[in-house]
């Protein structure tokens, strides 16, 4: 089957399942920037697992195809079935596919999309394919700033395999930004850090320029398990 037709009746099976509400809800949840079908997350997933199993799985070599095929739908969901996929299926990934993912991260153009795909997604790539770092090194000055916030974000659940002079760095060179999404995002991959290196994450904050939004977040966990006053 191709492709596209496979997505369409995706489509059309997702869109039987939404409820005009829910779907009003999350639009405005998201700032009335996008349209949904109005499946919450349990349901969506339901749904699609459900024509996955009947209509069969996206067939392994057609992965990023699929993907690409469901962002250009308008309705959420279907963007949100795409970074499933992606994150299920990461390991049939290739290296050249960062190129793709980074067109879907542009496309996306908002903290949902972006927040799924970095963490999961160019994470397990640049995991798989080291080389892929010195384009990490180039997303970090990237004009789009959701580009910016995936270099900052796909270590964040890397734990003790943590690059941390790398991330430091990635850090320092936003630091100055008055852009609210990547003060935050420097706050959170410091705080995900921060649980397994308490020490130098506070070091580092008490001895650089950060926002104050990106200390706060940085330091949030160690204060809540009294770490930090």
């Amino acid at each position: 089957m191709e492709i596209e037709i496979y997505t369409n009746r995706l489509y059309k099976h997702l869109a039987k399942h939404g409820d005009a509400q829910i779907a009003k809800e999350q639009s405005a949840y998201m700032r009335n920037q996008f349209p949904f079908l109005g499946l919450k997350s349990p349901v969506l997933r339901a749904a699609a697992d459900a024509y996955f199993k009947e209509s069969g799985p996206v067939s392994k070599n057609q992965v990023m195809h699929f993907a690409l095929a469901c962002a250009n739908y308008p309705e959420r969901e279907m963007f949100h079935i795409a970074i499933d996929v992606l994150r299920k299926y990461s390991k049939h990934l290739e290296a050249k596919h960062i190129h793709d993912i980074k067109t879907l991260i542009i496309q996306g153009a908002w903290w949902d999309t972006t927040d799924g795909i970095a963490p999961n997604v160019v994470a397990k790539l640049v995991t798989q394919y080291p080389e892929l770092l010195s384009l990490m090194d180039e997303w970090i000055e990237d004009e789009n700033m959701w580009i910016r916030r995936s270099a900052i974000l796909y270590a964040l659940k890397f734990k003790k395999k943590t690059d941390w002079e790398r991330l430091q760095t990635y850090i320092l060179m936003r630091a100055h930004e008055k852009e609210f999404f990547i003060q935050k995002a420097i706050g959170w991959v410091l705080r995900e850090y921060s649980k397994t290196n308490p020490d130098e994450v506070i070091q580092f904050i008490q001895n650089n320029p950060l926002a104050p939004l990106s200390k706060r977040e940085g330091l949030k966990w160690l204060k809540n398990k009294g770490l930090h006053t």
